[in-house]
């Protein structure tokens, strides 16, 4: 009977330390590059919740090309896998991400379309346009995180 004890124990004490180094590295923001060598972070759960900000070069089909400001989303990972599609500017600029977290490391794609109409604004920049002529895009990019 003692000896059930001292395996009984041994086991807790085993199953204790896994679940608390699981906690320690999940619950932790991951920090990354994506494959064009720009920041991703994938901030720390809050309600099953995280943040996932990143940023994307674009190549534009009137031939200029530029690097996006940073985009934030909520993810809600589900048995450690995510993917969300984001419209704003009314349909002008789609996103998607995708990802997989894996103890302390996470890894996924991401994409973004933007479309922008001809003419210039006031401060000389091209609108965002839903049914713009220039379609710019990030076509699908890798992303890691640690």
């Amino acid at each position: 009977m003692t000896r059930a004890i001292a395996v009984g124990a041994a086991l807790m004490v085993g199953l204790s330390a896994g679940a608390a180094s699981g906690r320690a590295t999940s619950g932790r923001a991951l920090h990354g590059r994506t494959g064009q060598g720009l920041s991703v972070t994938l901030g720390r759960p809050s309600g099953g919740v995280r943040s996932f900000s990143y940023r994307a070069r674009l190549d534009c089909s009137d031939g200029t090309s530029f690097t996006e400001g940073r985009f934030a989303d909520d993810v809600r990972p589900r048995r450690g896998a995510f993917r969300v599609h984001h419209a704003s500017d009314g349909g002008a600029t789609q996103a998607t991400v995708a990802g997989r977290i894996r103890g302390s490391r996470a890894g996924g794609t991401l994409r973004i379309v933007e479309r922008y109409g001809t003419g210039l604004d006031a401060s000389g920049a091209a609108p965002l346009d839903p049914r713009g002529p220039v379609t710019c895009t990030s076509g699908t990019v890798r992303w890691t995180a640690r």
